[in-house]
């Protein structure tokens, strides 16, 4: 069975892990972005005065996603 979610935020990475985790081998998981990065968006507040920089709150969603054997295409 093949899945696609689409849209990558909270909602559509938790899902992508969830079904993966749930069902395991009987599903293949893909994750459509238009972004390849998850950017942490409470965050974001603390970027314009210097309490964090913008690495520190971005993460490159293939690298996390391929550890779990799932598939993330922009």
């Amino acid at each position: 069975m093949k899945v696609l979610v689409v849209g990558g935020n909270f909602a559509g990475s938790t899902a992508a892990m969830e079904i993966k985790r749930k069902l395991g081998k009987a599903v293949e998981v893909m994750l459509i972005d238009r972004n390849p990065d998850f950017i942490y968006i409470p965050s974001l507040i603390w970027v314009p005065i210097g309490r964090r920089e913008i690495d520190d709150i971005v993460v490159p969603r293939d690298k996390v996603l391929a550890k779990k054997r799932r598939t993330f295409c922009t």
